[in-house]
């Protein structure tokens, strides 16, 4: 069984958003907050409808900080929230969503440690080490960790409903909730895992599980992977190909 907005209701956030892309450096906070609220309304018949309104969300808030709190204040919308506008003007007429939650086909391991990340799928396992400018916060460490995951093992998973077990509460909550407006870098991340699990037809639901039953993930994140992991000398590069 799907659920579908009525041509109405599609045709009347179409209408808001029009509007809206008219005058993206010069519309009232309240318009924004208006087509916000349709959105957010209609997610349960647009089915990725909660991966494209948060920077829409963000630039909102901020522009209400600004204004003190007056929704009759105006706003700038940035690109990135245009192109989430764009993604709805050309998606709500088709999008839909399924009341049926299929069972699981596959389950997927995965953790991080500050040293790197780790992935299990059955008998196999992989991970890689992180580098100097991708150590960062832990959930932004275990988000990146749930991506690699899913693309280390994307042959096994393409098609199927995928449970990935984490032991990070946040990194569950972010990659169930498709996403969080807490955290940019976060959010990013989410966005990335969701697009990718889209373009492979791959639903992700994950559990959390504690750090104690995700050993061979665990292990393999706290590898040391000097012998397979490196690249070019980026002046060398250059210099040899001139």
């Amino acid at each position: 069984m799907t659920l579908r907005l009525t041509e109405e209701k599609a045709k009347k956030l179409m209408n808001l958003i029009t509007k809206a892309l008219q005058s993206p450096n010069n519309i009232q906070i309240r318009e924004i907050a208006r087509i916000i609220g349709h959105m957010v309304s209609s997610f349960p018949a647009v089915k990725y409808g909660p991966l494209y309104y948060r920077n829409l969300e963000h630039d909102k808030t901020s522009a209400l900080k600004q204004s003190k709190g007056n929704y009759g204040g105006h706003m700038n919308i940035s690109k990135n929230s245009e192109r989430e506008l764009n993604w709805w003007l050309h998606n709500v007429n088709t999008s839909f969503n399924t009341i049926e939650i299929p069972p699981v086909d596959v389950v997927i391991y995965s953790d991080a440690s500050l040293q790197g990340w780790g992935a299990a799928l059955g008998e196999q396992s992989t991970g890689g080490g992180w580098a100097q400018s991708e150590k960062n916060h832990i959930n932004i460490l275990e988000l990146k960790a749930a991506l690699f995951a899913s693309k280390s093992f994307a042959s096994e998973v393409k098609g199927k409903h995928v449970k990935i077990m984490i032991d990070n509460s946040s990194t569950v909550f972010i990659i169930n909730n498709t996403g969080t407006s807490h955290n940019d870098t976060c959010n990013s991340i989410a966005l990335e895992t969701r697009e990718f699990c889209i373009q492979n037809q791959i639903r992700p639901t994950a559990t959390h599980l504690p750090g104690s039953c995700i050993v061979v993930a665990d292990r393999e994140s706290r590898t040391l992977y000097k012998d397979a992991e490196w690249m070019l000398n980026p002046k060398d590069l250059a210099s040899a190909l001139e």
